[in-house]
C-alpha cells in the first residue's frame, strides 16, 4: 500500500474503532484509483465503446476482523459472507450507468459470455 493512503487510514483508524486495517483500506483507495486511470484512458482513447470491462472479487472478506454485515460469516464458507460479492460491469451503449441488478453470476460464466462479445465460437 502507498505510505500516503496508510498514513490517511490510520488517522481513520484512530478516529473510528470500527476501522482496523488501514493498510488494507489503503490498498483499496489505491486500487479504485489505478481502475479510474484505465477507465479514463479507455474513454480518452475512443476504446470504450467496444470493451467490456467487468470488476469483481473472488470470495468475501477473509474474517478475523473483516466485517461482512449484513452477511453472515466469511471467505471459506458457503454463508452469504464468503460467496456473495460486488461486481461492476461498464459497456457504454449497452449497459446503462447506474443499473442495477439482482441477477445472480458465477465467473464459469464470464468465459462464454466474452466469447459472444468477442464473436468468437465457444469449443463443442
Amino acid at each position: 500500500a502507498r505510505p500516503d493512503l496508510v498514513a490517511k487510514y490510520e488517522k481513520v483508524k484512530s478516529d473510528d474503532p470500527r476501522h482496523t486495517k488501514a493498510e488494507f483500506a489503503a490498498l483499496v483507495e489505491g486500487e479504485d484509483q489505478a481502475i479510474a486511470r484505465v477507465l479514463k484512458f479507455l474513454d480518452e482513447s475512443g476504446l470504450a465503446d467496444n470493451t467490456l470491462v467487468i470488476f469483481t472479487s473472488d470470495n468475501g472478506g477473509s474474517g478475523g476482523g473483516d466485517r461482512n454485515a449484513p452477511l453472515r460469516l466469511s471467505k471459506g464458507t458457503f454463508y452469504e459472507g464468503g460467496l456473495r460479492v460486488p461486481m461492476i460491469a461498464r459497456l457504454p451503449g449497452v449497459i446503462r450507468p447506474g443499473t442495477v441488478s439482482d441477477t445472480m453470476v458465477n465467473v464459469v460464466d464470464f468465459y462464454p459470455t466474452f466469447a459472444e462479445f468477442a464473436g468468437a465460437k465457444l469449443p463443442e
